[in-house]
């Protein structure tokens, strides 16, 4: 600003000096005056949409995940109530109800499954829970000839039911890998504690 004194008053008036910003041949394209105010906006929905998307995945690889830990539940029964049947005489009438309670818990297995295929990963390791079946009711199972204490049935429904499990974590870990940061140092970390 400049001051102006007028004569007649003596007083000093400030009046502002314009100063042009941009001389010829520097001027702005007029475009300049719409897109920059439009740049952080654009910007802001671009980030809320990789945000979002990012949050979708992570959503859905959780209700994955909650799908096959109830597989992994199911076969958790499956187990328990196979190693209980197997101890359980005959003569217990709790027998009828636990056969039941374990048909009942293997046929549950395909409707999770099915879960986790509408979900977007592609099991296919129907042999599997074929094996699983065998293995809980398969031979003398619900009949009066069956062992007591047959260990050799815990053991079998045991490993199909580690071998359905893994399955199921091999598609899950395929659709969603795990990313480690440094792998070397881990494994330097590792080597260093072992005493040998």
């Amino acid at each position: 600003m400049t001051p102006v004194v007028q004569p007649a008053s003596k007083t000093i008036v400030l009046q502002p000096i314009v100063i042009q910003q941009a001389s010829k041949g520097h001027e702005l394209p007029w475009q300049a005056g719409w897109i920059l105010p439009v740049i952080p906006f654009g910007l802001t929905i671009v980030g809320w949409v990789l945000l979002s998307r990012q949050a979708d995945r992570r959503e859905r690889r959780k209700d994955i995940r909650d799908l096959i830990n109830d597989v992994r539940d199911r076969l958790f029964q499956i187990e328990q109530r196979t190693a209980e049947y197997a101890h359980t005489k005959q003569s217990d009438t709790k027998v009828t109800v636990l056969a039941a309670q374990i048909k009942a818990d293997i046929q549950a297995i395909p409707q999770l499954i099915n879960g986790v295929i509408k979900a977007g990963l592609p099991f296919k390791r129907w042999d599997l829970l074929g094996e699983l079946r065998q293995a809980a009711t398969g031979g003398d199972f619900d009949t009066k000839d069956r062992k007591v204490g047959d260990s050799n049935r815990m053991t079998l429904v045991g490993i199909a039911a580690t071998n359905l499990s893994v399955a199921l974590d091999d598609v899950y870990f395929d659709a969603f890998p795990i990313k480690l940061k440094d792998r070397s140092r881990a494994s330097k970390k590792s080597v260093a504690q072992d005493p040998d």
